[in-house]
């Protein structure tokens, strides 16, 4: 009876202690998600002129996206300003070094055209054939000039400058009792959480309370489990056995 009452006390605080857990699990924060990067508006299909027939089936001039990034190899960083030629457009590469255009399906002779001071182009012009909705990401590279050091001024001659009577430093002033002086800090204090967090040790011993009172609840059963078998085992042995026949005299 005892022992019936310890783990039904056990896996009930075990359930009190879980569901405090529970609780005590701080619910997460949203985070608000950034702007998409979208690619450039798609130009609107413009019909071809219907032919002398009259025939009213116009067919829509196909588009295709041309796309990449220009990086500097010296550098290793993406190049805003640059110009990539497409056929007979050109395009300037924005801020973060990419560029992108729409063009009727065909094929194009696409390069970067630098100039005067930017660098040296790494790659020839490369020819490419885009299809109707398909989107041909071509990288660019090319290497920057080295920038050029400032020469050193040539030194002159100066004359000596004359001695100068140097001014004794000044006494540093003792704070009175009543003032405060600001010193800067030596270590910044500490803001971030070290140790473990509570939910953690709350659940963990909460299923270990529930884990102790259900063996606590097992064990008996299978103590009495056993006791019932060997009880049957001797039984069924005595009733096997037929009774010795006494003499009576």
């Amino acid at each position: 009876m005892r022992r019936q009452i310890a783990s039904v006390t056990l896996m009930l605080c075990g359930a009190i202690l879980l569901m405090l857990g529970m609780v005590v699990v701080p619910a997460p924060v949203p985070v608000a998600a950034g702007p998409a990067l979208q690619p450039s508006p798609r130009p609107p299909l413009e019909p071809t002129a219907p032919p002398e027939g009259g025939l009213p089936a116009p067919t829509p001039i196909p588009y295709g996206r041309v796309t990449g990034t220009i990086i500097d190899l010296r550098t290793g960083a993406p190049a805003p300003g640059k110009l990539v030629v497409i056929g007979d457009s050109t395009v300037i590469s924005d801020a973060n070094g990419n560029y992108d255009r729409w063009v009727v399906s065909g094929f194009y002779d696409l390069y970067l055209r630098l100039r005067d001071g930017e660098g040296r182009v790494i790659q020839p012009p490369q020819q490419i054939a885009v299809g109707n909705g398909d989107t041909v990401v071509v990288h660019l590279f090319f290497t920057s000039e080295a920038p050029v050091a400032p020469a050193a001024p040539e030194p002159t001659a100066t004359a000596a400058p004359e001695p100068t009577a140097t001014a004794a430093p000044l006494p540093i002033p003792t704070p009175t009792p009543g003032e405060v002086v600001a010193v800067a800090p030596v270590s910044l204090p500490r803001t971030a959480a070290t140790g473990a967090s509570v939910p953690g040790p709350l659940l963990l011993a909460g299923a270990a309370l529930l884990g102790l009172g259900a063996l606590l609840q097992v064990r008996p059963r299978r103590r009495a489990a056993r006791r019932q078998e060997a009880d049957q085992r001797l039984l069924r042995r005595m009733l096997a056995t037929p009774p010795e026949e006494s003499s009576e005299e």
